[in-house]
């Protein structure tokens, strides 16, 4: 996403969102996919993270009802400028903060 903020494991290493979100940004399927992520168009955005070998994990959790809409585009938004927030803030649901901290564990030691 957020992408809001996931980490994934690669063979050198961790990417974070934002380094993962510039990497994909180059594809031509990452503008349909990223529309229809972000219109909480998941089943549409799934087929395209086929192509692109791309998991999000907050996706799962805006698709079981976890963590709202609202908050995953809140937290990418924080992906996308790379300013991530040093306290929850207020409008943001617990979950919500909690998988955010839980995937930038660099920021928030």
């Amino acid at each position: 996403m957020l992408l809001l903020g996931v980490v994934l494991v690669s063979a050198s290493g961790y990417y974070s969102a934002y380094e993962l979100h510039k990497r994909l940004m180059a594809s031509d399927d990452f503008v349909a996919m990223h529309t229809a992520m972000m219109r909480g168009d998941f089943k549409a955005a799934e087929k395209y993270h086929e192509t692109l070998d791309f998991e999000c994990p907050m996706h799962d959790l805006v698709k079981e009802g976890d963590v709202s809409l609202e908050d995953f585009q809140v937290m990418h938004e924080w992906m996308m400028s790379g300013r991530f927030p040093k306290e929850k803030p207020a409008q943001l649901s617990e979950a919500a903060w909690e998988f955010h901290k839980s995937h930038h564990p660099e920021i928030y030691k």
